[in-house]
């Protein structure tokens, strides 16, 4: 059981559904700044071959550790998860410093991003159940609240998006710190193809958001004390009496997938299910869900996605050009999970000289979001093979270059930021939807989310050296995956509620 502070104490504004979602979003942030410039910078920090190996190790520990992460989440607790998670991104910083340092090898860059990809599986499924336990209060909050049914709304689709936004501005921040503390200085040795070795100031930054931010997670309020849950640990109102569509056999389907893996609890909020009783019940839901076996893929990508557009679509840019690059994929990403967020919660209205109520109409803004990130992701792998077909690699494009050469990559940018954001929110949002008659699942359903993307990153990472896999081949194998997860996505639409 997790302790916190009295209740009674926080300010009221704290103690809401919106608040707790930014501050997570802060705690992300923090984390983040220092995480992200160090993964996008890593090819020509470590060297391409070092990149691959360290994050590939991440990715696949992430994997493994997406099988029992639920487990400790249910068992500790999501904040203390959290911190623990923190603990993991502590360990790549050190050995790195280490290394730099010639204090070892580059098996302590290998080790470091192990235990990193131990600490992410943590962090990742306690930040998903909490975050979609806040969604779901504030949803049950706007409903109570609003008197006319025919402008009652969600906002899980914007808190979602809200996070989301708070999040990426942790890019926004690391590379403004890179930028002005080392990377743009780094230029001169662009030519010699040398290894940038970044100053340990740099680092000790780095290690000092990681830190602050594990401290802060410690301040995030359980979902009890927004109403979710109660504090005893049974369900609250709120979740037992959630109606069900009946005219939704999808979600009816999920609930009987799912109600065979839901934790039996004993009175005052005792667990009856072992360690390994959960880890079963997560292999179960990984093996018995069909719905999610459908979105496997698309979950996928999500992580398969990124190692070409970071670390192979940038190999002829220069260290400013992919600072630039970094602040609008990232500055198109908080756009895109703010636009996305708003358009996941729109309703359609009643007209009650007709007779008709409003609608949740989930399905419909569902099949509109696919629809979006399709085609703005597809978009910006057209533009990457414009490039690729016309890239002589001899030359190295700078934020000096003709405005020309710059913008089409940058533009290419800005459409992966837009649909990295999108799919992200969607992906979570789509979750609250299928496993809301059951909190204890979140973990779970996170976790396989989680376990795909990983693997995705998994895969792509060890493939991003141009001698495993050539980066046509990448950027091919990048936009089938693309294409066949979002086919299937739409096959697996929301219920109403």
């Amino acid at each position: 059981m997790e302790r916190y502070i009295a209740l009674e104490s926080i300010p009221s504004w704290y103690k809401t559904p919106r608040a707790q979602t930014i501050a997570l979003g802060v705690v992300f942030l923090l984390l983040f700044a220092a995480y992200k410039t160090i993964q996008f910078y890593a090819a020509s920090t470590y060297g391409p071959t070092i990149a691959a190996n360290s994050i590939s190790a991440l990715y696949a520990t992430f994997t493994l550790g997406c099988f029992v992460s639920p487990s400790v989440t249910n068992k500790w607790g999501a904040r203390n998860t959290l911190s623990i998670g923190i603990m993991g991104y502590v360990s790549l910083v050190v050995f790195s410093l280490l290394y730099f340092q010639g204090y070892c090898g580059s098996w302590g860059v290998i080790l470091g991003g192990v235990l990193l990809g131990m600490g992410a599986a943590l962090l990742w499924t306690a930040q998903g159940k909490l975050i979609l336990q806040y969604a779901a209060e504030a949803d049950r909050q706007k409903k109570n609240s609003s008197s006319d049914e025919g402008t009652q709304g969600s906002e899980s689709g914007q808190l979602l998006g809200t996070f989301w936004a708070v999040f990426q501005c942790s890019s926004l921040v690391g590379g403004a710190i890179s930028f002005s503390c080392y990377y743009h200085a780094a230029d001169s040795i662009e030519q010699t193809n040398a290894v940038a070795t970044p100053s340990v100031n740099l680092y000790l930054i780095f290690l000092g958001l990681i830190l602050l931010s594990a401290m802060l997670s410690q301040l995030l309020l359980p979902p009890s004390s927004l109403g979710f849950l109660q504090t005893d640990g049974k369900n609250s109102e709120a979740e037992e009496t959630m109606e069900i569509d009946e005219q939704s056999p999808l979600l009816q389907k999920c609930v009987e997938e799912t109600s065979n893996n839901k934790q039996t609890e004993l009175p005052g909020g005792q667990e009856e299910d072992s360690w390994m009783d959960e880890a079963k019940g997560t292999l179960s839901l990984f093996a018995n869900n069909r719905s999610i076996q459908i979105l496997a893929l698309i979950f996928f990508y999500t992580g398969y996605n990124q190692p070409y557009q970071q670390a192979t679509f940038t190999r002829f840019l220069s260290k400013r050009a992919i600072g630039l690059e970094q602040i609008i994929f990232h500055a198109m990403a908080i756009l895109g999970a703010i636009v996305c967020g708003r358009l996941l919660d729109r309703k359609r209205r009643a007209f009650p000289e007709s007779g008709a109520s409003s609608s949740d109409n989930a399905p419909r803004v569902a099949i509109q979001s696919l629809t979006i990130f399709l085609i703005v992701n597809m978009l910006g792998n057209l533009i990457a093979l414009g490039e690729e077909m016309n890239n002589d690699e001899s030359v190295i494009v700078d934020i000096a270059s003709p405005w020309a050469t710059i913008l089409r990559p940058s533009l290419a940018f800005a459409c992966w930021g837009w649909a990295d954001s999108q799919i992200q929110v969607y992906s979570y949002w789509l979750m609250g939807r299928l496993f809301s008659s059951s909190t204890h699942d979140f973990s779970s359903a996170v976790a396989f989310y989680k376990c795909l993307e990983s693997l995705g990153y998994t895969v792509g990472f060890y493939l991003t050296p141009t001698n495993r896999l050539g980066a046509m081949q990448q950027l091919t194998l990048s936009s089938i995956v693309c294409l066949t997860g979002t086919a299937l996505a739409f096959l697996v639409l929301p219920p109403r509620r």
